[in-house]
């Protein structure tokens, strides 16, 4: 009879399974992300100049925003 430390078992790495679903589950999330972001973008893009500084925003500053809008 093998004695098996439970230490051993508590050590053990995740499983090939389990680090896909974890995969998954991020590249899902940054897809998310991602989209969210591009909406944002293109919705603000679409505005005109004037439409911008009427919501206080400057053109240059579109990516930023759409970027924190995305987190």
């Amino acid at each position: 009879m093998s004695f098996v430390p439970d230490t051993m078992i508590l050590n053990q790495s995740p499983s090939l399974g389990d680090r896909f679903a974890s995969l998954r589950t991020k590249l899902i999330a940054a897809a998310q992300r991602r989209k969210k972001y591009n909406q944002v973008f293109n919705e603000l893009s679409a505005l005109s100049n004037r439409d911008l500084a009427d919501i206080g925003i400057a053109r240059r500053n579109i990516p930023d925003i759409a970027r924190q809008s995305a987190v």
